[in-house]
């Protein structure tokens, strides 16, 4: 019985694990499948996709929540209540811990290793015509340490063109969260297309103290 118990226990905390929102903009659960190499959405056919993690954690977290209620209930008669409002409560701060987490372990961090771009809030506006590209973005830049400044740029894969804008040049506070509206960057195209475009969750390279890092959105790997 102890053993029964101490699975939906574990169960819980995995979907948890998987399910919870960390500050960049992804759950813990893309982050871990990204570093196995494991692809946190799948494709279903035509535009169709499953984000893999989110059904993972909610099958287990449920699954976790209906056995530690059935468990307990005889004992403590609101047991299965309390655990769903303790799990929405750890959805709400999970991303404030991941972050001040950051900020702790990177206080005296320098360089790009300092900096983290987040997907949420960031987005950006494309437009195209005679040969030229122009984005207009909000990007959200961390700075977890003790960066000064980095020089930024929007990754736009237009029909496998690739696109290269001109880097634009950011002060950094020191251990800050800032989100950074109306940057404007300008790029060349090898061909004429004429058009425009956007993208919620916009890829970015960064470079800072002349080492480069390169955030694309996850979701489309």
């Amino acid at each position: 019985m102890k053993k029964v118990k101490f699975v939906y226990i574990i169960s819980a905390l995995l979907g948890m694990f998987l399910f919870a929102p960390a500050h960049l903009g992804y759950s813990t659960g893309d982050h871990f499948f990204e570093w196995l190499g494991v692809p946190a959405w799948i494709e279903t056919g035509g535009s169709g996709r499953l984000h893999l993690t989110a059904i993972i954690g909610l099958l287990l977290l449920v699954t976790g929540i209906i056995g530690i209620g059935s468990m307990y209930e005889s004992v403590y008669p609101k047991i299965r209540s309390r655990v769903i409002l303790g799990c929405i409560a750890v959805l709400f701060i999970f991303p404030y811990v991941t972050e001040y987490t950051m900020y702790v372990f990177k206080f005296n961090a320098s360089g790009i290793s300092s900096v983290d771009y987040s997907f949420r809030d960031s987005k950006c506006d494309y437009h195209y015509g005679e040969q030229k590209a122009k984005a207009r973005c909000s990007l959200r830049i961390y700075n977890y340490g003790k960066a000064q400044e980095v020089h930024i740029r929007p990754i736009d894969d237009l029909d496998d063109t690739n696109i290269v804008y001109e880097y634009k040049t950011l002060d950094l506070p020191r251990r800050s969260n800032q989100l950074y509206t109306n940057l404007v960057f300008e790029g060349q195209l090898a061909e004429d297309i004429s058009g425009s475009g956007w993208s919620s969750k916009a890829g970015v390279e960064i470079v800072a103290d002349g080492s480069a890092q390169q955030y694309r959105d996850i979701t489309y790997k």
